[in-house]
């Protein structure tokens, strides 16, 4: 019998569907929401407008800011059907 080169197969988390084609590094509404709050450099009320919108858009999109990417390409035909 010859040894064979075997190559492990690799553990990998499911990708849910609607997020297949958007990059594993880019960051969701929620990422987005984190920032926001520790960001000095915001008035408090401009800090509260922005957080409200992405949480707006979120609900609006229907999955929660943790699943929403800060994607223009995932988010314009979604937003165009809202």
């Amino acid at each position: 019998m010859s040894k064979r080169n075997v190559i492990p197969m690799t553990s990998q988390s499911p990708v849910p569907l609607t997020l297949a084609f958007v990059k594993a590094d880019t960051p969701m509404f929620a990422e987005l929401v984190d920032q926001l709050r520790s960001d000095s450099s915001l008035t408090d009320g401009r800090r509260r407008d922005m957080i409200s919108g992405l949480r707006r858009v979120a609900k609006a999109l229907g999955p929660p800011p943790e699943d929403v990417p800060c994607d223009g390409r995932w988010l314009q035909p979604r937003l165009s059907g809202a």
